[in-house]
């Protein structure tokens, strides 16, 4: 396998005349086009459910979508593992202070996240409401409150996800240099912190009091209940090539243990729905006993992400390119499709389904997914090459095009701030199970 060692990111500079003895340390990034190819994928699979739970909402069909809407809550618990790789591979071994660390993480996320949950708001008044469109204080009181929650729109709490790991990450990398030749225990630490915190909120009533209530409802979204798939995420990249060499000895068991896994975890969905009643819990991406289906799913797909990066020893350039442009817009994916979502239900293009398929709910299904994808692919499009892309996708602005006279000269432009957002992206969830 090869694994690309890119510049360094911006704002670390390398010395005019070599690192003096007491210079802090940039030794290369590695990354991995394993995980480029695990977060496109992730991305995939909710802009697909949260599409497809949009349209199956006939009551024969919500056995059926609890079933696929639980199935594919892994996707978040995915994107933190991903993103505590990603990071503890790109900045565990070097001596960046943490200021800069926050400046250059916060810088990448944190005005996204304001411009999206704005423009949720006022996109969901003026679809999504009957009531007139809200009086200018009544919208920003409820701008502010969606962004201090972070439900303005069902996606958007994973970027509050995203803050809070970029905030405890110099703390998170000390500890586990402090606990060298102890993370076994380190990770059963995070496993029983994740479980204990999911079973107190799956389990437990609900609290009445105002601050109670706040506190539980924001709960779900705090780091605890993710702490498994970070520290799973971040030893994976510090013994990264144990862990590489043990994934390689172990497909076909990892294969056979997940498939096995998805199994139970089908049976224990029918188990709560079996009388036809659908329970939240049955569906609850917090449910401790799916939590062996979100280990299990994010391993399958990282085993199918390595099988796939494996096939050639050498991939191609265009290959490659197909990956990096992919990884360059899937946040832009992320934010937007919701939007997009909504668009398309507004067109009417779903009545037309309904109409050319009013039988078939699998057809249907494919056919909105696949009009959200494109038209999703178009919007970002068009906002990559916006001034101040920066602050709405996450990634510099692509500039557009210059005619040439003479030969043209292929720039490769679109993917030169392919390194930008690492680990910025979100998520995943699928909304109103939460």
């Amino acid at each position: 396998m090869r694994v690309a060692e890119p510049p360094e990111p911006s704002g670390v500079a390398a010395p005019a005349h070599g690192p003096s003895p007491a210079a802090p340390a940039y030794p290369p990034r590695r990354r991995l086009q394993r995980l480029d190819l695990l977060r496109i994928a992730l991305f995939l699979f909710v802009l697909f459910a949260h599409a497809v739970g949009t349209i199956n909402i006939d009551e024969h069909q919500l056995r059926g979508m609890g079933l696929y809407s639980m199935l594919n809550h892994f996707a978040r618990y995915g994107f933190v593992y991903v993103t505590g790789f990603v990071l503890f591979l790109g900045y565990h071994d070097r001596a960046v202070p943490a200021r800069q660390f926050w400046r250059r993480r916060f810088g990448l996320v944190v005005m996204p996240y304001l411009v999206w949950s704005v423009t949720y708001i006022a996109a969901d008044a003026w679809m999504l409401s009957d009531d007139p469109f809200p009086a200018p204080a009544e919208f920003l009181r409820a701008a502010a409150v969606a962004i201090v929650r972070g439900d303005a729109k069902y996606q958007l709490y994973f970027l509050l996800i995203s803050m809070q790991i970029y905030l405890v990450f110099p703390a998170l990398s000390a500890l586990v240099r402090r606990t060298r030749g102890h993370h076994g225990k380190l990770l059963a630490a995070a496993a029983a912190i994740q479980f204990t915190g999911s079973c107190l909120l799956t389990y437990l009533p609900a609290p009445t009091g105002r601050i109670a209530a706040e506190i539980h409802g924001f709960w779900w979204k705090s780091l605890p209940l993710y702490a498994l798939f970070l520290v799973g995420g971040a030893l994976c990249a510090v013994h990264f090539d144990r862990f590489d060499a043990w994934l390689r000895r172990n497909t076909l068991a990892v294969g056979v243990s997940g498939l096995a896994v998805a199994i139970l975890t089908i049976c224990i969905y029918y188990g709560y729905t079996y009388t036809g009643d659908l329970p939240k819990v049955s569906r609850a991406a917090t449910n401790p006993l799916y939590l062996p289906w979100h280990i299990a799913a994010t391993a399958l797909l990282l085993v199918a992400a390595t099988a796939l990066t494996d096939r050639r020893t050498n991939p191609g350039p265009r290959s490659a390119r197909w990956i990096q442009a992919l990884s360059l817009r899937a946040f832009g994916l992320f934010v937007v499709h919701p939007l997009v979502i909504d668009l398309i239900h507004k067109s009417g293009f779903v009545h037309q389904l309904y109409e050319m398929f009013p039988d078939s709910t699998v057809p249907r299904s494919i056919g909105l997914a696949l009009a959200t994808l494109v038209v999703s692919l178009a919007l970002v499009e068009v906002l990559l090459r916006l001034p101040g892309a920066r602050y709405i996708v996450a990634r510099d602005r692509i500039p557009l095009p210059r005619r040439r006279r003479g030969p043209a000269r292929q720039i490769p432009e679109q993917v030169a701030s392919a390194e930008r957002a690492d680990a910025a992206a979100p998520e995943s969830a699928h909304p109103g199970d939460d």
